[in-house]
Order: C-alpha cells, then sequence, then structure tokens
C-alpha cells in the first residue's frame, strides 16, 4: 500500500453534484482525509466521507467515495453541502492523506514487505517469507454485469442445461475446470 499526502484534487465551481477523481485507486477503505478550503475566515475545513447522501441535511459538509474508481462526489445542497467556489484558491479541494493500493499489484515477492507501521506497538521488523498471493484488480463493470445477469438468472438451483453447468463450476470445494450438460 502507498500513502498520497497533499494531493489537489480540483477546484468547486460552487455547482450541485460535482465529481473529482484522485490520482490513485483503488483507495484504501476509511483513509482519505480531505480539507476544502471555501475562502472563509477559518481557512480549510476537513469534510466527512459517508456513504451515501440520504439523511445528510443540505449544509452538511459531507462527500461520498467510490474507493474503487477514487472518485469524489459532493452534494446538491438537498441532501450534503455544495462547496463554495475561491476566488483567491482555485484549487480548493485537497486529499490530505489517502492510502491506496492493493488488487494485484499487492501480489509482492518474498522478502518485499519490511516497513513497520508506527502505530503497531512492540514490533521492531517486519518481513514476509513467502510471496503475496490472491490478490486481484476490482471486476470492470462490463464483467459484473454478465456475472450478475447469470446469478441472478439460477441461484442455488437448475433448471436447463445452463444452470446446471453455471452450478458445476461454482460449487464451493469442486474443482471443476469445465462442464457440459446434455
Amino acid at each position: 500500500l502507498q500513502t498520497v499526502t497533499g494531493e489537489i484534487v480540483g477546484g468547486s465551481f460552487g455547482t450541485p453534484d460535482q465529481t473529482f477523481t484522485l490520482a490513485h485507486a483503488p483507495v484504501l477503505a476509511g483513509t482519505l482525509e480531505l480539507t476544502v478550503d471555501e475562502g472563509l475566515a477559518g481557512g480549510a475545513e476537513t469534510w466527512t466521507q459517508v456513504a451515501d447522501f440520504y439523511g445528510s441535511s443540505g449544509d452538511a459538509t459531507v462527500y461520498t467515495l467510490d474507493e474503487a474508481g477514487g472518485t469524489i462526489a459532493f452534494g446538491d445542497n438537498h441532501f450534503g453541502a455544495i462547496p463554495l467556489a475561491n476566488a483567491t484558491n482555485q484549487n480548493n479541494i485537497v486529499a490530505t492523506r489517502y492510502r491506496y493500493g492493493g488488487g494485484a499489484a499487492g501480489n509482492v515477492g518474498i522478502g518485499a514487505i519490511t516497513d513497520v507501521p508506527s502505530y503497531v506497538a512492540y514490533v521492531d521488523k517486519v518481513s514476509n517469507p513467502i510471496a503475496a498471493g490472491g490478490g486481484a484488480d476490482a471486476e470492470a463493470s462490463d464483467e459484473t454485469a454478465l456475472r450478475a445477469g447469470h446469478e441472478v438468472r439460477a441461484t442455488n438451483r437448475a433448471v436447463t442445461a445452463d444452470d446446471f453447468e453455471a452450478l458445476a463450476l461454482t460449487t464451493p470445494g469442486a474443482l471443476v475446470a469445465r462442464t457440459h450438460a446434455l
């Protein structure tokens, strides 16, 4: 995993439903710290991440984050506030800190992990004696739509030959490479 600090995300135009994309993704859940400088006397203010805008008031300083794509979204002044445009600081939205990584890039070789996070008590050093494996990149949207169609069509029951083939391929513990139902 990598840590990013002080990334300028962009500048607000003061319009509803603005979105901005971080330079790196996927973002590790709960690690994004976002500030918005609206040109007010208090300076830059930290905004809060929420799962969605439902239940947020129009003046709530909140945003949502699509962790897989690194997309930040702001509200519309009905649900979540719109960041004000700042004439003196046109790049007024800053990711002060976030962590990203994982997926296939997280499959590192033997001895690649050597850093000890400062918050781990009583640990002097770390290493990985075996290669890391099993990490996979996020599924593409079109692949998700295709897979979802198959899963919705036949969940734990088989009617057609295709259903029997799909169940055979997805049975936990069964090592099946291919199937053909007659």
